[in-house]
């Protein structure tokens, strides 16, 4: 990494100081550094990435806004004795119960639904569609921090049947719950990002952060697509499990 001018100029898609700032969060989750440990001063973080000392103060900023770090006036830098790390666990595979159980331990937060007057290019693809979709978008959160951020298309004959609850409630969860509704599949494909400006703001992340981005769509009995969402998480506290049975 080089930035001798103090800019924060990007390598690849990622400003450094996000970088820098994903490294040192790395090494803190992995208790490189444990708690109460002092971190290196500015100067041997600047020789180690070959940085300006803008770019280290501004990639521990990030760290130092997540809770992970605390700065003690003429001491330096520590890792915080209570650091919250959370994760979110993202089971390759699963029985539907489970899934469900695990949609239910966070809390969402609505910011927008309309009738969906126009489908995304990704939706567009997806065969077997209904002829009309509500659209929902929402952020999700753990401790009133934001970890995931959804857009979500749903069967319109589907959600006037529950519209409040659809709307406000986790979504997948209610629709199970429909009298005369039968879902039969759900395929989820997972793939890696980086934060627009949107996805950002929602998250409360810098622009071109990493983010894991799942797409999910959810069939009834009659093959149709009743379900589909796009779902924005954040990288660092997600993890997928994969389980190789033999």
């Amino acid at each position: 990494m080089s930035d001798t001018n103090g800019n924060d100029s990007p390598i690849g898609d990622a400003p450094i100081y996000q970088q820098i700032a994903a490294l040192l969060r790395q090494r803190i989750n992995d208790e490189y550094w444990k708690p109460r440990d002092r971190l290196p001063t500015l100067e041997q973080l600047m020789s180690e990435f070959n940085v300006a000392r803008a770019t280290v103060r501004h990639a521990l900023s990030l760290l130092h806004g997540e809770g992970l770090i605390e700065r003690q006036r003429g001491r330096g830098t520590f890792v915080a004795e209570s650091k919250r790390i959370l994760r979110v666990v993202i089971s390759a595979e699963s029985d539907w119960n489970s899934f469900i159980n695990e949609l239910l331990n966070n809390t969402p937060y609505l910011i927008e639904t309309k009738s969906a007057d126009v489908l995304p290019l990704w939706v567009q693809k997806v065969p077997d569609l209904c002829q009309k979709y509500q659209y929902i978008a929402r952020t999700h959160s753990i401790e009133n921090l934001p970890f995931l951020a959804n857009k979500i298309y749903v069967d319109e004959e589907i959600y006037q049947l529950s519209p409040f609850e659809i709307i406000h409630r986790h979504t997948i969860a209610i629709i199970s719950k429909l009298p005369g509704i039968t879902l039969t599949s759900c395929k989820q494909t997972f793939s890696f990002g980086l934060a627009d400006v949107e996805t950002a703001g929602l998250l409360n992340i810098s622009v071109n952060s990493p983010i894991g981005v799942m797409h999910r769509v959810i069939r009834d009995d009659n093959g149709k697509a009743i379900f589909l969402a796009q779902n924005r998480y954040r990288a660092n506290i997600v993890t997928i499990d994969i389980d190789v049975r033999f």
